[in-house]
């Protein structure tokens, strides 16, 4: 559940103007937290160039020793200043060392407007899911436990273990980010594999559903479709998103109950994000995300120039003031005027590399002949190591509508993928 730790205001009544952002990649969200005129700390793991500042505003945070280890000294330095703490994704496998640490820094100025490790495990519960999804009038695929190797009864609509064999089953850890680890059944059989279930394949468009929950209701800030990677190797690894798509008002009404749902079973607070499959079958809930999800960076894009919005992190924290929700409605769920869609790719390194001398000529000329319409992020420190299959930048475009924009996009991921890792 959400503690009273996440409260946001201080005891003196005055706002916090610093945010700490720890997850495996900490970028987007500091963007987004800088969108709404905050002072930004990074804890990530990988310290991208665009990360990085020379006023030590990021810390390295590969395993929660790390990240103590910075936020105590972000403590011994702060002078008074009192601080914010947010996640994104990478954050749920530590949950409950991120707990404790919570617990020991929460008299020293730092605010930790998160959810606890026991809410991260409740909404990754396939059996919470059910309900969530029963409970807003959407499907839930179906699914069977498996503990140790064995096979195990289903619940809800499974039913016995007896019940028809799933179709095209895939194998979901209970803790995962960004589709890891989610692999094709009975190939998972061939790797290590913690607890999880076996979940029956549905085929059709990925969507990501951004909210807030306010002290007086949900907003749905925006959607964007979902990419995946669809390797043999990596199927379901998150590849980017496009987005805001505009979604009709009954659709959006029906995409909003799936929103009430969630905060209706848990006392959610801030931003989270909600994946379907929209298929001809109907809607399908897949996961729950209590944090800055990735395509959330789409929406701020869109959004700019709405004083009243400022930012999807802007929101979140206004959300933990007790504060209502901003009068002015994004604009991808009202289509009230051309909205201009960002699409967002991340390029991964098939063989894997160490970021030198030559990447960096490389990405310098790449950039002299991009369009404005088109930027590179994350982009690896000098010495970097890139594994083989892990990400070396992201690339954003803006047009005018989605095809355009996810068009341009691969057209810039390839050049990039060519140049960089031949």
């Amino acid at each position: 559940m959400q503690t009273t730790r996440a409260k946001f205001r201080c005891d003196t009544g005055a706002t916090m103007k610093r945010v700490i952002i720890i997850g495996a990649s900490a970028r987007a969200a500091a963007d987004s937290a800088k969108r709404a005129g905050l002072q930004v700390v990074a804890i990530d793991q990988f310290g991208d160039q665009d990360v990085r500042s020379p006023t030590g505003s990021w810390f390295p945070g590969e395993s929660t020793q790390q990240i103590a280890s910075a936020i105590r000294q972000l403590t011994a330095t702060a002078s008074g200043k009192r601080s914010a703490i947010v996640y994104t994704g990478g954050c749920e496998r530590w949950g409950g060392d991120l707990d404790r640490l919570a617990g020991q820094s929460g008299q020293t100025g730092m605010r930790w407007l998160v959810p606890s490790a026991a809410l991260l495990a409740a909404v990754a519960h396939p059996e919470n899911l059910l309900q969530v999804a029963q409970r807003s009038g959407v499907e839930f695929p179906r699914f069977r436990w498996w503990d140790d190797g064995r096979r195990s009864g289903g619940v809800g609509s499974m039913g016995a273990v007896e019940d028809p064999p799933l179709f095209q089953p895939l194998f979901k850890p209970l803790l995962r980010c960004g589709g890891m680890d989610v692999q094709r059944w009975p190939a998972a059989l061939g790797t290590h594999l913690t607890r999880g279930y076996l979940q029956e394949f549905v085929a059709g468009q990925l969507w990501g559903l951004s909210f807030c929950a306010y002290e007086d209701c949900v907003a749905l800030l925006g959607v964007c479709r979902g990419l995946t990677v669809g390797t043999r190797q990596a199927s379901f690894v998150y590849r980017g998103s496009v987005g805001p798509i505009p979604v009709r008002p009954e659709i959006r009404r029906k995409l909003l109950q799936v929103g009430k749902a969630v905060v209706d079973v848990w006392p959610v607070r801030g931003l989270f994000g909600v994946d379907i499959i929209v298929s001809p079958q109907g809607c399908f809930l897949l996961e729950i995300n209590l944090r800055f999800c990735a395509s959330m960076e789409l929406i701020d894009l869109a959004n700019q120039g709405q004083t009243d919005f400022q930012s999807c992190i802007g929101q979140h924290l206004r959300a933990h003031q007790d504060a209502a929700a901003p009068k002015t409605i994004p604009l991808n769920t009202t289509q009230s005027r051309q909205v201009r869609v960002g699409c967002k790719q991340v390029v991964y390194s098939p063989s894997g590399l160490v970021w030198g001398q030559r990447q960096q000529r490389q990405l310098k000329r790449l950039q002299t002949h991009l369009s404005s319409h088109a930027t590179l992020h994350d982009l690896p420190s000098p010495g970097a190591i890139v594994q083989p299959g892990g990400p070396i930048l992201t690339v954003i475009t803006i047009a005018n509508n989605a095809g355009s924009a996810l068009r341009n996009a691969g057209c810039v991921s390839r050049a990039c993928q060519q140049a960089l890792d031949p």
